[in-house]
Formats: C-alpha cells, sequence, structure tokens
C-alpha cells in the first residue's frame, strides 16, 4: 500500500488498522491528493494489486460515498487488504 501511495505522490495523513483477522487486515488510510482524479487514479492502482481485496472511498465519518458527491477531506478505506 505505501508503495502505491508513494508511486503516486500522495501524502499519508493517518493510517488505521480498523480489523484484523488471521486471512486479513482492514486498513482507513487519510491521504492528502491533489484532487478527486489523483485518488481516483490511486484507488485504481490499489484494486489492481494482488494483495488488496477491495479499496473504495469514504465519507470523513466513514460512510460509503454515493457515486458522483466529493466531499474533503478524502479517506480511503482498503477493507480485506491481505498480510
Amino acid at each position: 500500500m505505501a508503495g502505491i501511495f508513494g508511486t503516486h505522490g500522495a501524502n499519508i495523513l493517518n493510517l488505521n488498522l480498523a480489523n484484523r483477522d488471521r486471512a486479513f487486515h482492514e486498513f482507513v488510510v487519510d491521504l492528502e491528493v491533489s484532487d478527486l482524479a489523483h485518488l481516483t487514479r490511486i484507488i485504481a492502482a490499489l484494486r489492481a494489486a494482488d494483495a488488496v481485496v477491495l479499496a473504495e472511498r469514504l465519507y470523513p465519518s466513514g460512510e460509503h460515498i454515493p457515486s458522483g458527491i466529493n466531499p474533503a477531506p478524502e479517506a480511503l478505506a482498503i477493507p480485506g487488504a491481505a498480510h
């Protein structure tokens, strides 16, 4: 994950291990990105990574964002990231 964030020039503001079990870890990551397109490229790269099962954008409150809404700050959850 950190390699993808670095490759895409995103700053990690906060990283929280939200859930951990034997097979999977769930991280909630606050990223500093330049715009929605930047975030979209990062999510696409995470989804393409073999170790990531799911990557999605969240509201700051932790709720899922419906299509077409663009709140700030950006938050990214990576449930199912394999360890």
